[in-house]
């Protein structure tokens, strides 16, 4: 039996010059957070931005069509940064690999990033301790290794 190939993952996915993908998103990062249990803090670390400037793009997410009509460059700058949208995109993509993993349990896909790990490349500790380092880097491990589990 031949077995499936992912596509080589890129964080091109959440890419848009007027941001609305990206706004899109932050709206379900926000979902993915509270399942996770992250508080406001934890989530603007791993989208590596100040708490204020999170506060600010969850309100632009949510107001996403007010924001794109206002034509407001401020606004358009900060869902149009790549740095978040790499970040954005890898948060994702590691929800999405884990739902994916624990399709029959998937509240353990939430759950496992919380939980210690003893592979190697969390030594004991909980990937989302790795996550929360701040790194972009340490996003793409953690991304890298939920890759791999799904083969």
């Amino acid at each position: 039996m031949a077995t499936m190939t992912l596509p080589e993952f890129t964080p091109q996915i959440l890419r848009a010059p007027d941001g609305r993908l990206v706004a899109a998103g932050i709206r379900g990062f926000i979902n993915i957070a509270k399942a996770w249990k992250l508080n406001a803090g934890d989530v603007a670390k791993l989208l590596g931005v100040s708490r204020a400037t999170y506060y600010r793009l969850q309100q632009t997410a949510v107001k996403e069509r007010e924001a794109a009509a206002s034509g407001k460059p401020e606004i358009r700058a900060q869902l149009a940064d790549p740095a978040l949208q790499e970040r954005l995109s890898l948060l994702v993509g590691i929800y999405g690999d884990l739902q994916s993993y624990y399709a029959k349990n998937r509240d353990f896909g939430e759950l496992w990033v919380t939980l210690p790990n003893s592979n190697r490349v969390f030594g004991g500790h909980a990937p989302i301790e790795l996550m929360l380092s701040g790194s972009v880097v340490a996003l793409w491990t953690v991304r890298r290794f939920t890759q791999n589990m799904l083969g």
